[in-house]
């Protein structure tokens, strides 16, 4: 049961994903600078905009091989809700660079402690795997 929630909730994160970086496409200039450090590393939007959704392309993509590949519904729970989250933080890294390219002004404060939010929630996700893989040894052994 567990396992259609998640993928239920993954869908909606990917088509949310697709849209809000269709909306930021459209709303980048058309280069984008990426470091501002003493040599600005500088990308064209055509090239972040394809290198972007083929990274969630695969990301998303994997959650039906791994799906194919692990039998148990714990563990594929487990990698869509991983999946959830790379989508959580894919969003807010473009809407990053969006707001770094853009001529408004903004607070960049908020959005970092935001990126490291994400990104911890992503490693206790990680971290939760061992759990995972002990209660379904255990749940192995209860059948036996």
């Amino acid at each position: 049961m567990i396992a259609k929630i998640f993928r239920g909730f993954w869908f909606f994160t990917l088509v949310g994903l697709l849209v809000f970086f269709l909306y930021d496409y459209a709303s980048m200039s058309e280069e984008l600078l990426l470091s501002d450090e003493a040599t600005n590393l500088t990308v064209s939007r055509d090239v972040f905009f394809y290198c972007f959704l083929a990274l969630a392309a695969l990301t998303n993509g994997s959650v039906y091989l791994m799906r194919s590949l692990m039998k148990h519904p714990s563990y594929v729970s487990w990698y869509t809700g991983l999946v959830i989250l790379c989508n959580f933080f894919f969003m807010l890294t473009a809407y990053f660079v969006m707001l770094y390219n853009s001529t408004e002004k903004y607070d960049f404060k908020y959005m970092g402690l935001a990126l490291y939010l994400v990104l911890g929630a992503v490693a206790l996700w990680l971290i939760v795997l061992p759990v995972v893989r002990s209660r379904v040894k255990q749940s192995d052994k209860e059948k036996l």
